[in-house]
């Protein structure tokens, strides 16, 4: 059971087992419970021009937030989701 509030954070319980009714009463009571908070991400480094770099043939691709081709990385900015 949850609950998210207009400031983004969440209160989140859960019951004792898989039925979801045992020890599970309200948001913020249950069998276990967690207030969660978010936060801002850092912002990615900035580009670097200039320098040569060779990554090895295994790192090649995407990665969650980073894509690495040839000898260029570059990170996706979260709040943009866009590839800088």
């Amino acid at each position: 059971m949850f609950h998210k509030s207009p400031s983004g954070r969440v209160a989140l319980s859960l019951s004792v087992d898989s039925s979801c009714h045992n020890q599970l009463i309200s948001p913020w009571q249950g069998f276990e419970s967690l207030n969660l908070t978010p936060f801002r991400s850092p912002a990615p480094p900035t580009a670097i021009f200039g320098k040569s770099c060779t990554f090895p043939n295994w790192s090649q691709g995407e990665w969650q937030d980073i894509k690495i081709t040839e000898n260029q990385i570059e990170f996706r900015d979260e709040t943009t989701d866009q590839w800088s």
